[in-house]
């Protein structure tokens, strides 16, 4: 308790400095301190041209390749305290998926086929996949994550927004940059950058990057051997329980090269290739009722090394079932730019990527070491668990045409995805009240397309063939086309006029254990028109009102319809005192149409069926972003940045599926208040060109809840422990880094660092499933820190 007070007074005390003095993480975030004064311009690609910030009348964050080392960013999952009214976490399933929330939008996109509401990018390509969204790049540029909806220039359309990762590209010139890391849990991190001389027109450059760390909980059913081998037909044998939970071992390598073809053509390719060897998580547990299933776990006899019933991340967890894994993932760019001359340029982007999930086992209901009865060691009771792997290939090409005259400006094209989505379920078990046995720890041999709506087994029964054993294979293929046009017209000096359009085509088919989903097809128009005024050089204010859209689908004869979002937005983008202060803000009113909501069929009479996705009804957001930056003195800049979100669900609109009679909705993942703040403090030269860097930053949110709907049952008779399993209170994290830089070595340049991460160790739940009365949870990462050497000639 003494220690988290400490960790709070000292945040707060960041945050009052640095909203006193007006500052912000998000455009800032791109704003290294300088020696000299004012601060530099920040280039974004947000509407598909390369742009001033300032000049965008889009709420974005842009984050430079120096931010991102400064902030430790090295994958998605990093940005969740990077971004007002943003916020990512990694959900539970040990896919490496993660679920986002911008704007009151909850984005999952967990299943095959399934869009999702926050987009992601890599160089202008769509990322179709959810599973394997969290992996570690080897040359990040620049990070832009724009608030909104996104329905007249980005790939498949987005109803909450869009993040874009840029990768780096070569330089021409001749340069080796080595980045090496150590620290606790084993961490190991060194990066290797390598920029050869341009020879004639080509300029080529390559990254190697080697990151290792040991998970940060102990298995307590580590060394638990589950054998496969007929329940998988010999494909899979003996998966083996590891000994710490959430460990990565990776490498990833990025190649660039650029070719001036001639005055007029450029030609880029770029490739990156990640596999990570990897530990799920811990899945621990939040809650437990007295009766039924709790009854059980605290019946002598029952559990073996039971995991811990608590709030707070312990320091170990019974996660018998859960497996290690390796996740692949590659992808090729070509990108062409062809200067027709100075107003006119054509772009083409063809690109393929390839992402791979090894099959391996979770344990999803947190609940390891249960027997199927008192001292019977060689009967596990599996609740609810899951084991399955992910094979996804997609293709993407995007037309462009780019306009810019002093009058006019356009940006039209035409785009095609194609996505092959597999699912390899080899198992496949979701059940509140029922589980499986699996004798001697070996899996049963599962009857083949169980028939939908088969119930599953008693809880602890053993009978062969029983059917909560489950082979499950699914395919799902997805083709879109769009086209979309963007014009800009100056109406007078300082004011333009912007519409857009886009017209989408989606199809999707699909099969699941062999039965063939019902063909989707829809087209959808999304719309966009603002105003911009530039009151001065320094200050544009912009008004627009857009609208977007994901597709539906059909999972299993289950239909879902699409989900839609129109949003008006008004904002000002001002640099003021000759630019030593920057600060957006940008105001925000949404409507969501037939929010799609990712559940378990359990929860709408489908035990058969891990997961479904079903409308759970409208809803209203409105609120705003604001973001600042500020550089008093030369080499002190102080950032703070502010997000609001009063999200609301209509009634009368509302799934009963999803909220029965008597239960009301909550606002589940989506915390009102967001606030990012650091102080960052470059000296002078205090030897030769050296100087020290010193940096202080934290993010705060206010309280989430992580249940949809209240049950009452429970709350007739409120249960302490149901309460504080179903919610996270405001909480602070905070991060830190002092580093010595610019140190004259032998020619090059050293730096060296030290860094903490959650330097307060806080230890909050980040994600709770909302499927049964007991809570499987995740918490917060354990503190880390450790130490940076760096350098480059």
């Amino acid at each position: 308790m003494r220690e988290g007070m400490r960790g709070w007074r000292a945040c707060a005390f960041l945050t009052s400095a640095s909203l006193l003095a007006i500052g912000s993480a998000a455009s800032a975030q791109d704003v290294a301190p300088q020696a000299t004064s004012g601060l530099e311009d920040i280039v974004v690609t947000a509407q598909k041209r390369e742009q001033n910030l300032q000049d965008v009348p889009v709420s974005i964050t842009a984050i430079s390749e120096n931010a991102l080392v400064a902030n430790r960013i090295v994958n998605i999952q990093d940005l969740n305290s990077a971004a007002p009214n943003l916020t990512i976490r990694q959900a539970t399933g040990g896919t490496l998926y993660a679920s986002y929330t911008i704007r009151g939008l909850y984005a999952q996109g967990a299943l095959t086929g399934q869009d999702r509401g926050v987009a992601l990018y890599i160089d202008g390509v769509y990322l179709g996949n959810a599973n394997g969204a969290i992996f570690e790049l080897a040359d990040i540029s620049r990070i832009e994550v724009l608030r909104g909806p996104q329905g007249t220039l980005f790939g498949r359309n987005a109803t909450g927004g869009a993040i874009s990762l840029i990768t780096r590209d070569p330089s021409g010139d001749f340069g080796v940059r080595q980045e090496l890391s150590y620290g606790n849990r084993n961490y190991i991190r060194s990066k290797t950058r390598v920029d050869l001389p341009a020879w004639g027109p080509l300029a080529v450059s390559a990254t190697y990057t080697h990151s290792e760390q040991r998970g940060d909980t102990r298995n307590l059913g580590a060394g638990t051997k589950w054998d496969y081998t007929a329940a998988t037909g010999g494909r899979t044998g003996i998966l083996t329980s590891p000994k710490w939970l959430g460990s990565n071992n990776t490498e990833a390598v990025a190649f660039s090269a650029k070719l001036e073809a001639s005055d007029n053509l450029d030609i880029s390719y770029k490739f990156d290739f990640t596999q990570n060897n990897y530990t799920p998580y811990a899945n621990g547990q939040a809650y437990l009722p007295a009766a039924g299933l709790g009854a059980i776990y605290n019946a002598p006899g029952r559990v073996v090394n039971p995991s811990p019933v608590t709030t707070k991340r312990p320091d170990g967890v019974n996660n018998w079932f859960t497996t290690p894994s390796q996740q692949t993932s590659y992808g090729h760019n070509l990108t062409l730019v062809y200067r027709l001359n100075d107003e006119i340029t054509f772009k083409n982007i063809l690109a393929r990527r390839y992402n791979k999930i090894d099959p391996h086992s979770f344990q999803f209901d947190g609940l390891g070491g249960i027997l199927a009865a008192p001292n019977a060691t060689t009967l596990p009771l599996l609740i609810s668990v899951i084991s399955n792997g992910n094979t996804q290939k997609q293709w993407s090409n995007e037309s462009q045409i780019n306009i810019d005259t002093d009058w006019f400006k356009l940006t039209a094209g035409y785009f095609h995805f194609h996505d092959n989505n597999k699912v390899d379920q080899f198992l496949g078990v979701r059940a509140s009240a029922s589980g499986i046995v699996a004798p001697n720890y070996v899996i049963p041999l599962p009857p083949a397309n169980l028939p939908a709506g088969a119930p599953t087994c008693p809880l602890g029964v053993v009978r062969a063939g029983c059917p909560g054993q489950q082979v499950v294979p699914g395919i799902s293929i997805v083709n879109s086309d769009a086209f979309f046009v963007q014009p800009e017209f100056k109406i007078l000096d300082n004011l333009d006029l912007v519409l857009g359009a886009r017209l989408t085509i989606d199809r999707k088919k699909g099969a699941f254990r062999g039965l063939a989903f019902a063909p989707y097809r829809n087209s959808k128009p999304t719309y966009l028109a603002g105003l911009n005024y530039k009151f001065d050089d320094d200050t544009l204010i912009y008004g627009k009102y857009v609208t977007g859209y994901i597709s539906g689908g059909n999972y299993f004869g289950i239909e879902y319809g699409e989900e839609t979002s129109s949003s008006w937005e008004a904002g000002f983008k001002t640099e003021l005192f000759d630019r030593r202060l920057r600060s957006n803000l940008a105001l925000f009113s949404v409507k969501y149409g037939n929010l799609q909501q990712t559940l378990a069929g359990q929860q709408v009479g489908r035990p058969d069926l891990s997961s479904i996705v079903l409308n759970a009804g409208n809803a209203k957001a409105k609120g705003f972003e604001w973001e600042n930056t500020l550089v008093p003195v030369d080499g002190l800049t102080l950032t703070a940045s502010v997000g609001y979100t009063d999200f609301n669900y209509v009634d009368g609109t509302l799934n009963a599926s999803q909220f029965p009679a008597g239960q009301r909705p909550r606002a589940v993942y989506r915390p009102k208040w967001s606030l990012n703040t650091a102080i960052e403090y470059l000296t002078p030269p205090v030897f030769g060109d050296a100087q020290l860097l010193a940096r202080v930053d934290a993010n705060y949110k206010t309280r989430e809840y992580f249940r949809s709907v209240d049950n009452p049952t429970l709350l007739a008779a409120p249960d302490p422990g149901y309460l504080a399993g179903t919610e996270v209170g405001p909480r602070w994290l905070a991060n830190a880094r002092l580093a010595l830089r610019g140190v004259e070595v032998a020619g090059s340049k050293v730096e060296i660092g030290l860094w903490g991460k959650n330097i307060f160790n806080n230890k909050d739940l980040t994600y709770v499933s909302g499927i049964y009365t007991f809570n499987p949870a995740t918490y917060e990462r354990e503190r880390s820190y450790g130490i940076d050497l760096n350098f480059q000639f």
